[in-house]
């Protein structure tokens, strides 16, 4: 037996597959499963009415004037549901689509991140307390008592610089000259030291070291003081015219002390720069002495 032609049932399957095979966001499958489903309802709509034509023909003629509206009215309640129910049927479709479809991510959104010092803290509240009496009140320095000064704390005017230090060394050197001439050696020894300690680079003050060395030995009798003289003009760069005489005095001042390894040192040195000197004889003797038992 054949199932009758449906066709309201037949485009609901076929709106149904298609909405099956849909996928999210694929507009243009939508827009032709609606132009098929359509087209299906048009074509049954079209057979359904061939097939009413039909049956009217093989009617008696009596019955066809009275079928024919009938037939019309009949076709337009059948296209009237069937639309509605595609209409339906595309809506659940969406519906469907729309609810498989996942939610895109939402996009990471930066925070601020908030440091210690940007909290809005709020102040520690602050004590009212009244300004001590001795802020408040400004006190000008004129106001302040004034203290004189003791008696004692005036303030002496300053020396004026003694001649040695004012002189040059010309003029202390010659003046240190003429008073070890006169005799005058302690005044002499006083000069030559302050030409040395205020002009330590001038000529006359590495002369000067030869003199206060001989002052010190012979005079004063102090051959420690005179070796510290005469070996600092034989070590210090200058003129050398001196120091045969610098050379006597350092081999006397080591026999007055009785020190006679480094006087043999001292008498061997000044013979050997000094050969025709005027102590070459007194050298030799001090030698032939100092090597006897």
């Amino acid at each position: 037996m054949t199932k009758p032609f449906d066709p309201m049932t037949d485009a609901l399957r076929e709106a149904l597959d298609e909405e099956t095979r849909a996928v999210a966001g694929d507009d243009a499958l939508l827009a032709r499963a609606i132009d098929r489903a359509m087209a299906i309802t048009t074509v049954a709509a079209s057979r359904e009415e061939q097939a009413s034509t039909s049956r009217e023909t093989t009617s008696p003629p009596s019955r066809v004037a009275t079928l024919r509206p009938r037939t019309q009215h009949r076709a337009v309640r059948v296209l009237l549901p069937l639309a509605a129910a595609f209409a339906a049927s595309v809506a659940a479709a969406a519906i469907y689509v729309a609810t498989r479809t996942p939610a895109p991510a939402p996009s990471p959104v930066d925070i601020p991140k908030t440091t210690p010092a940007q909290l809005d803290v709020p102040p520690a509240p602050t004590a009212n307390v009244a300004p001590r009496a001795e802020e408040s009140a400004s006190i000008s320095i004129d106001e302040l008592p004034s203290v004189a000064a003791p008696p004692s704390a005036s303030v002496r005017p300053a020396s004026p610089p003694s001649k040695e230090i004012s002189a040059s060394a010309a003029e202390l050197f010659r003046e240190a000259n003429q008073k070890r001439a006169s005799g005058d050696v302690t005044r002499a020894v006083e000069l030559y030291r302050a030409l040395i300690a205020n002009h330590p680079g001038a000529p006359e003050s590495h002369a000067a070291r030869v003199s206060l060395g001989r002052l010190l030995l012979d005079r004063k009798g102090d051959p420690r003081s005179a070796l510290v003289e005469l070996d600092a003009y034989l070590s210090e760069p200058g003129d050398r015219t001196l120091a045969e005489e610098a050379r006597i005095g350092r081999a006397l001042a080591f026999q007055r002390l009785g020190d006679g390894i480094h006087e043999r040192e001292a008498w061997n040195e000044l013979l050997a720069h000094h050969p025709q000197s005027l102590y070459g004889e007194k050298a030799r003797a001090r030698l032939d002495a100092l090597a006897s038992p």
